[in-house]
């Protein structure tokens, strides 16, 4: 009896509030930045050992913690992690702060720095595609949308100059998609013939680009290009130029939404820019489009219809805001491009 009276008071005393602090909430949240912090899931002991805190009392705070959702504990290893919760309330967290106009001071700054055109007279030779909703909403992370109607640009591109030194060649796709009730495009599947191009692309903007075989012949009105990979033929365009086009819609200059993480235990998120956009030259095409696909770049899955339209884009590009994040993304999602952009 009387070591239960301890026991009681004891857990009362940690109620008491030590000046303006709790020690309990105190120790909740050194309890989530510890494992935050060690990146793997840790045992009981450990976690008690670097907090300086006994085993017992450890325990109640972690059961406590497991109960509300805020930490999982693997049923065969007994290690502690952080919970899926977490990430709920740190999405609606980030969605609270103004993070455009937390940046806004920096990203001018940054801007000021790159006043400059990254890319001059960058070519794209873009199609417009009819996409099978079922099929493509597949490739589409939550939560993100495809846009009514469900809508895509297939395109290759040349970079004749850059000012990182590389000349290179680009296939790609871009979703039209929704997030927040905004428009936006969505890249599920991109190729580069340049290592350069695809660690910046990658890394920084979070496009899922990989290495591949790209060909671009354009001589006159007449303009032929491909895409392989692994031996795989993906894509292939053939056809001619037209007129130009007075008022085009922009190729690259408009809102992006991509994934941007790594394979550790860093949170996916959802990041979001525009890059600027100079039109040089924009001219009608009418061309012949083969899109194929292999297992391990499954262009084939992605829905694709009927073509739309079809343009030549001759643009300068540059930065304008850093990527910011915007939000998470569903792990089922991450994981279908982690699976995309590793095969």
């Amino acid at each position: 009896m009387m070591g239960e009276t301890i026991q009681i008071a004891a857990e009362l005393d940690e109620e008491r509030p030590n000046g303006t602090m709790i020690q309990s909430v105190v120790m909740t949240g050194q309890i989530l930045e510890a494992l935050a912090a060690a990146g793997q899931p840790m045992r009981l002991t450990a976690l008690a050992n670097h907090l300086g805190e006994p085993k017992a009392r450890m325990h109640r705070h972690l059961s406590t913690l497991k109960h509300l959702g805020f930490v999982e504990q693997d049923p065969q290893t007994e290690c502690y992690k952080l919970g899926l919760k977490l990430a709920h309330v740190g999405q609606a967290a980030m969605e609270q702060f103004d993070l455009r106009r937390l940046a806004e001071p920096y990203a001018m700054k940054l801007r000021d720095l790159t006043r400059e055109w990254i890319y001059r007279d960058a070519h794209y030779l873009a199609v417009d595609v009819e996409l099978d909703r079922a099929a493509a909403r597949r490739w589409v992370p939550r939560p993100l949308a495809l846009a009514d109607p469900p809508r895509a640009i297939v395109f290759q591109a040349f970079f004749p100059s850059t000012t990182f030194g590389s000349v290179y060649r680009e296939a790609g796709v871009l979703f039209e998609v929704t997030h927040l009730r905004r428009r936006a495009v969505f890249s599920p599947w991109m190729l580069v013939d340049d290592d350069v191009a695809l660690i910046a692309g990658r890394e920084l903007l979070g496009y899922p680009k990989k290495l591949g075989e790209l060909t671009w012949q354009h001589t006159g009105d007449h303009i032929r290009t491909s895409a392989h990979r692994r031996g795989h033929e993906l894509l292939a365009i053939d056809g001619t130029l037209g007129a130009v086009i007075a008022n085009p819609p922009p190729m690259l200059g408009r809102a992006h939404r991509n994934i941007r993480a790594s394979l550790g235990v860093a949170i996916p998120k959802l990041i979001a820019f525009t890059p600027r956009e100079r039109v040089v030259e924009v001219r009608h095409a009418q061309l012949d489009v083969r899109i194929s696909g292999s297992e391990r770049d499954p262009l084939h899955e992605m829905g694709f219809g009927a073509v739309l339209g079809a343009r030549l884009h001759r643009v300068d590009l540059g930065g304008a805001w850093p990527p910011l994040p915007v939000g998470l993304v569903s792990p089922f999602g991450f994981l279908r491009q982690v699976l995309l952009r590793g095969r």
